[in-house]
């Protein structure tokens, strides 16, 4: 969903206009028990002073994220419950502005990824909570290996894969210590096996299901998931290397986010090169 909201932000940016954020919305990741707005400040801070509620008194400003390609300029407002299914400008994640083609896609995509990551102080707080209970990832290399749902997508990548460019990586920077992101049981179980790692993850239990199967079924709490998912994503920004597989969303925001944040770490991929 991310991916889509650094599209948003490139088509505000390009027609000159302010990307808001819907202050009431039906987002799927986030549990109406626990916020009951279901919105982007859930887990987020406003991208800007220039807020939906700021614009009350002047609606006629505010163009929403299906109505883009027309040329009236004014504030383009996101709903996040409805936007992987108006996205007519998804070729914008292809273009860079003008004034930065020199400085490349990946770039420009890392800054849009930086711009809108301003977790909140909830999610901030679980963030120095996770730290407490892992213990130090000083010199640590993160490896993220997705399975549940990116199963039904495509054949999983060997863990042999993941463990030859663990050890290639950890070889240049001199480290066996290794941050674990999974949503996977088993993928835990397999690198147990890796020898002379110390491999660190967190402890609680994997479901091993589709996201969205397991939250239409009651077996997933969404906020719960989007929390780990943030958690994990902040934490990915402060190791020494990074292993992924650039198929996976969350890899290429891990990727971005260390780039726009100027962060001195080694990435590697298993599978392809980053892709917008």
């Amino acid at each position: 969903m991310l991916h889509w909201v650094q599209v948003a932000l490139h088509a505000a940016f390009i027609t000159s206009r302010i990307l808001i954020m819907a202050d009431e919305d039906t987002w799927i990741f986030v549990d109406a028990n626990t916020c009951s707005s279901r919105s982007w400040s859930c887990y987020f801070k406003p991208l800007s002073q220039c807020t939906e509620s700021s614009l009350k008194h002047n609606p006629s400003r505010v163009t929403s994220f299906e109505e883009l390609q027309q040329e009236n300029t004014g504030v383009v407002e996101v709903e996040l419950g409805a936007l992987s299914t108006v996205c007519p400008v998804a070729s914008c994640a292809h273009m860079i502005p003008s004034q930065f083609k020199d400085q490349g896609l990946l770039w420009w995509r890392s800054q849009l990824a930086v711009f809108i990551w301003k977790l909140n102080p909830q999610v901030l707080h679980a963030v120095q909570m996770a730290k407490m209970q892992l213990g130090s990832l000083e010199n640590a290399i993160g490896v993220h290996i997705r399975r549940s749902d990116k199963l039904t997508e495509s054949p999983p990548l060997p863990i042999a894969l993941y463990a030859t460019a663990v050890s290639e990586l950890a070889d240049r920077l001199n480290t066996s210590k290794i941050f674990l992101v999974t949503d996977s049981n088993d993928v835990i179980k397999q690198t147990q096996t890796w020898r002379n790692f110390h491999i660190i993850s967190h402890e609680y239990h994997r479901h091993e299901i589709a996201w969205w199967r397991g939250i239409q079924g009651g077996v997933v709490n969404s906020t719960t998931e989007a929390m780990r998912y943030l958690v994990d994503m902040q934490l990915l920004q402060e190791m020494r290397g990074f292993v992924g597989a650039f198929a996976s969303n969350a890899a290429r925001l891990a990727y971005e986010l260390l780039i726009g944040s100027n962060k001195s770490c080694t990435v590697t991929s298993v599978d392809m090169c980053w892709i917008p």
